[in-house]
This record gives structure tokens, C-alpha cells and sequence, in this order.
């Protein structure tokens, strides 16, 4: 699977973000300043060390699978004590604190008046700051939209304005370099680019990206490497064109000013001289978008680490099913997880869960609860689909719930239906109420699923081909109405009506003025309470709604059509599907086998041994 370009860029633009902050805004003009006449050649160093390396390093983790896993080729003490401390330490230990403290002191406190509570100051705009970090992070999956889409180009625009601006305003004069870089200014700027932690960073941001590539639909890990070296390359590209235009700027001014405190000043100068009192706005924006990306890009990839218990995983788990599966599939997804899976295991850590506490599980789910064995069956189905979530795309060794075994078991038993003689007592009972009627004529005849029915338009209806075209789902979501796309793709088919059957309906509907209104707007529970009725009036046995459409089916396999027939006119996804109704019709199989006996033996000897038996009753 490949990535459109668009989708290519925008992740590239968000690794540059978390790439791209206070470090990096401050150490290459601070180069350019200092090295002078020299700037090239130390820069040629600087990139080195603060593009090419960290583009591996993220490359090598995403290989990986994240560095807990790259490390632990060193074993597992090792890879537990060093991650933690690269993690600690690019974050909350020092890079996330500068990340707000930076555009403070450089691009606010400067413009502060002199009497104003500094402490004040730093307590509001850290909190401020970080409330959008938060913002930002609360939901990892709009984190590319956010940040590759939002604010990297916003933070690209003030930077290329800033250098337009400077190349075509600014003051040139080029100083010599200073003596640090005046014998070897290729191995100055190559030791002091590590000054920018792009490197230890790189650590932190592969598992990122990776996870961001699944996002998009990258499953396979072949394809996810292929497009971190896509990224790694465009997002290094802009990373060293920022670095050449700053430090060009610092160079360009290393004669207009003396030597600068750092980085931070020597922009500040760049921006007084170009854009006057007003270039304040200018810089505090280009330092607090810049630390902003960076904070948020230590922030998601921290907690992706530490993150890592059940209850966590779960929450990323039906965040990646939330655009995969229809919304009523996912309560009930959320409801089996919140009720009946993270209760008993939320505080264990994912890859720490054993088949042994999958069988204790099982058991307090069956203690605690009296449920069917179809049901438990379901809810140990969908742990089990989470653990092979994570085998697949966070390198879980196994699959704990297919070890331990399944609880529960499927469906045994015969499936409830009517006859036609049956159905046809029940339907006179409807006749008092056209609604209910023809909503029961069409379950009835034509087998579609109770949603489906209450999806219809008139528009559905060719009444001259007599067909019903089904395309769509009903269903009633928190408080409202929602049309969804069928079941499974075979659900999409055109059914041909009987003529009896079209006739009724066009009748029914020919009152309707709006080809899209709903024709059905009873409720599934009014449909429930009308069968209730039906059957306690007529006598008829009470089955389900949904046997309505195990009716039909029963009525064309007794018809004699193929399960190929029948699967397509139902909408079964597999024939399978249709098989499993065989049961419902045992006398078949006497006259299958009286009809072999035929083939064998002859129409005559069956007709003697049917005599020889009615004679022998006598």
C-alpha cells in the first residue's frame, strides 16, 4: 500500500515539527553569528549531526517497533532502564519544561514592563501553554491533522517571511570567525548541533511515525519502513533549508552586531532591524509555534511508551475501529470492554498478560454473571481481537486469549420459523393496521433484515421491473435516526417482488409526496409489540421478528432453490451462511434418500416396497 502525496507531505511536515524547537531556532543563527566567513563549513557539520542522524535514528526505532525493542537486543534490564531515562530526560526532565520556558524569556519577558511580577507572568503563560499542549494531545489520532496540516506550515510561512523580509531589508556585512571556528569549523558545528537534541529526539519520535502510519492504513511493516524513509527525507530536507536560511542570517549580520548572548538575541536583533518594535508579534509566534510542535510531539510519544497498560491499549483500540466499523458495532464493542473485559483486567500490563490470567478472567466473567454461552462466546471474541490487534501492528508476541482457549460456545438448536400457513394466520390479525402489515408482508416475503426494511424509501421501489433495491441500514444511535451502508457488501441487492406483493405496496406508498421519506417509522419495539399482538389474537406460535427472515429462507429451500440462490437473494455474505439452515427441513434427508434408492434400483422397485409396507400396516 502506498500513501497519496498529500498524506506524505502533511506527515512529513509533522516529524519537521517535532523536530523543529526552541533548540533548533536558536543554535544556527548563533552558528552563523560566530563562525562568520566560515558558516558553510560548519554548517556542513551541524547538519550532519542535526539532520542526517536524527533521520536515522527515526528510521532504525520505526524498524523497530519502537526503542524499548530496539534496546532490548542488549537485554531486558538494559532496554527498561535506558528507555526510561531517554524518555525522562528529552521529557518532562528538560525538553518539555524549555519548551515553554524559551519563548517566554525570549519572545515575552523582553516586552514586559519593567515592574510587571515576572513569576506571574511565567505561571499564566506556562499554564496557557501547556493547556493547549494538552489540547493537542488528548486526541492522538487528529495529531497529524493538527500539526502537519495546521500549524508546520504556519510556523514554515513566518520563517520564509522572516528570511524574505531579512534578504531583502536587512543589513549584510559578514564578520570574520571567531577562533573556535577559524581551525576546524567543520567538527565545531558538527559537536554543536547536538546542542539542538535532535538526535536523542529521534529515540522518542520513530515509534510516532510508525504509529501514525498504521493510522493511515500502513499495516504491513515493509510498507511502514518504506514510508518513514519518504518522511525521514522530506521532513530532513526542510529541517536543513530552516537551518541554512537562520544560520545565513546570523552570518549575514555577524559584522552589523557584536557577538550575541545566544541564538535567541541574535534573532531578536535580526527581527528588531528588519520589522522595528512590531517583529516582537513576529518572533513570539515563530518561538511559541516551534516550541508548541515539539512539546506536543515528547508529550504523545512519552505517553505511546508509558501508556501501556490494558486499559490504555483498549482506548487505543476503539479509537482505530472508530472510522473501520459502524457506529452501533462500536458500543457494542465499547459496552463488552467497559463492562465485562476492563473491569477484571485494566490494571495489567498488555504484554504481561498470560493465558493463565485469561482462564481466571473467564472464570470471574462466568462467576459474576449468568449469561448464555452464545454471549460469553461473543465477549471472549472480542478480547481475542484485540490481542491480535496488537500481535499485528505493536509487536505483542501472541495472542494470550487463543492460547487460554474460548468460553462459551456458538448457537446450538433449531432456528424458529413460520410456514406460509402459519404467517398467513398471523398476517390477518396486521390487516387492522396498514402500517404494521405491509411492514410484516415485506420481512415476510421478501427476507431482507429489520433494519433494512426500516431504511426504505419509495424510491426503492421499481414497481415497473417489480424490484426492491436495498442499499442501506436503519438504525436509532443515542437519541437519533441513522442511516448506515448494509450489513456486508453482498447485503447490496436488487430483489424481484412478487406481483401481488408490488401491487400492495404501490398502493401503500402512493400517498407519500417525498420519494425519500422513510416509508416505515414504526419503532423495532413497536414491531415487537405488534407481533405480541398478532400472536396472542391468532394463537400463532411466537417467534421473533428477526425469524421472520429464518421464515423466508425455510420457505425457498421447502420451494427447492439453491443455497446459491437463496444467499444472494438474502443477502448472505457466504453460502456457509446459508447451510446453516439445512436443519430446519429433517425430512429431506428421507427423501433424498428414497429418491437415491430410485436412482438405483428403479422407479418399479420403490413403487413394490411402498405397497409391500402399506400392506404389511393393514
Amino acid at each position: 500500500m502506498k500513501l497519496n502525496k498529500k498524506n506524505m507531505v502533511v506527515i512529513s511536515f509533522m516529524l519537521f515539527s517535532l523536530f523543529f524547537g526552541a533548540g533548533n531556532l536558536i543554535f544556527p543563527p548563533f552558528l552563523g553569528q560566530n563562525a562568520g566567513e566560515h558558516t558553510f563549513t560548519a554548517m556542513a557539520g551541524f547538519l550532519l549531526t542535526a539532520v542526517v542522524l536524527p533521520v536515522l535514528g527515526v528510521i532504525v526505532v520505526a524498524r523497530f517497533d519502537g526503542l524499548d525493542k530496539l534496546s532490548g537486543k542488549a537485554g531486558k534490564r538494559f532496554a527498561f532502564i535506558f528507555t526510561v531515562l531517554i524518555y525522562l530526560s528529552i521529557g518532562p526532565g528538560l525538553g518539555i519544561p524549555r519548551a515553554a520556558s524559551v519563548p517566554l524569556e525570549i519572545a515575552v519577558s523582553p516586552y514586559l514592563p519593567n515592574d510587571a511580577n515576572r513569576t506571574l507572568w511565567m505561571v499564566l503563560y506556562s499554564a496557557l501553554f501547556f493547556l493547549v499542549a494538552l489540547w493537542l494531545c488528548l486526541n492522538p489520532g487528529k495529531l497529524v491533522q493538527r500539526i502537519g496540516r495546521v500549524l508546520t506550515p504556519s510556523l514554515l510561512i513566518l520563517l520564509v517571511l522572516l528570511f524574505i523580509s531579512f534578504v531583502t531589508k536587512g543589513n549584510v556585512n559578514v564578520a570574520p570567525a571567531l577562533d573556535s571556528y577559524q581551525s576546524s569549523a567543520f567538527l565545531k558545528g558538527f559537536t554543536e548541533s547536538y546542542n539542538t537534541m535532535n538526535t536523542i529526539a529521534a529515540l522518542n519520535f520513530g515509534l510516532v511515525i510508525s504509529t501514525t502510519l498504521v493510522s493511515f492504513g500502513l499495516n504491513e511493516k515493509k510498507d511502514r519502513i518504506t514510508h518513514t524513509v519518504y518522511a525521514g527525507i522530506f521532513a530532513g530536507s526542510i529541517l536543513a533549508i530552516v537551518y541554512m536560511m537562520l544560520s545565513y542570517m546570523g552570518m549575514c549580520s555577524s559584522g552589523v552586531y557584536a557577538v550575541q548572548e545566544n541564538g535567541a538575541w541574535t534573532l531578536r536583533c535580526i527581527v528588531q532591524q528588519v520589522f522595528g518594535d512590531g517583529g516582537a508579534i513576529l518572533l513570539a509566534a515563530i518561538f511559541t509555534l516551534a516550541c508548541l510542535t515539539t512539546c506536543v510531539g515528547l508529550i504523545n510519544s512519552i505517553s505511546q511508551f508509558f501508556s501501556i497498560l490494558f486499559k490504555n491499549f483498549v482506548e487505543i483500540y476503539l479509537e482505530s475501529m472508530e472510522h473501520r466499523i459502524k457506529e452501533n458495532t462500536l458500543m457494542t464493542k465499547q459496552n463488552i470492554f467497559y463492562h465485562h473485559i476492563v473491569p477484571y483486567l485494566s490494571e495489567m500490563k498488555l504484554d504481561e498478560i498470560t493465558p493463565k490470567d485469561i482462564i481466571h478472567w473467564q472464570d470471574q466473567v462466568m462467576k459474576d454473571n449468568n449469561y448464555k454461552q452464545t454471549y460469553l462466546k461473543t465477549i471472549h471474541n472480542q478480547l481475542s481481537a484485540l490481542f491480535n490487534y496488537a500481535v499485528r501492528f505493536y509487536g505483542l508476541k501472541n495472542n494470550p486469549a487463543r492460547l487460554a482457549g474460548n468460553m462459551g460456545k456458538e448457537e446450538v438448536g433449531e432456528m424458529k420459523f413460520w410456514t406460509r400457513e402459519e404467517y398467513l394466520t398471523f398476517s390477518r390479525a396486521m390487516m387492522n393496521k396498514e402500517e404494521s402489515y405491509h411492514a410484516f408482508e415485506i420481512l415476510y416475503w421478501c427476507g431482507i433484515r429489520l433494519g433494512e426494511l426500516l431504511a426504505l424509501t419509495a424510491e426503492d421501489f421499481d414497481f415497473e421491473k417489480k424490484a426492491l433495491r436495498i442499499n442501506k441500514s436503519y438504525q436509532h444511535i443515542r437519541g437519533k435516526d441513522v442511516i448506515t451502508t448494509p450489513k456486508t457488501i453482498k447485503s447490496n441487492r436488487v430483489l424481484t417482488l412478487p406481483d401481488f406483493l408490488a401491487e400492495e405496496m404501490q398502493d401503500y406508498i402512493s400517498s407519500y409526496l417525498k420519494v425519500d421519506d422513510r416509508i416505515f417509522t414504526i419503532t423495532k419495539s413497536g414491531l415487537h409489540h405488534e407481533m405480541d399482538r398478532g400472536c396472542r389474537e391468532t394463537g400463532v406460535k411466537r417467534i421473533r421478528v428477526h425469524d421472520l427472515r429464518h421464515s423466508h429462507v425455510s420457505m425457498l429451500i421447502e420451494m427447492g432453490f439453491s443455497a446459491v440462490d437463496i444467499a444472494n437473494r438474502v443477502g448472505h455474505e457466504s453460502v456457509k451462511v446459508t447451510y446453516r439452515y439445512a436443519h430446519m427441513f429433517p425430512n429431506k434427508y428421507l427423501m433424498i434418500a428414497k429418491k437415491l434408492n430410485i436412482s438405483r434400483n428403479g422407479e418399479k422397485d420403490e413403487q413394490e416396497k411402498s405397497r409391500s409396507e402399506r400392506t404389511f400396516e393393514k
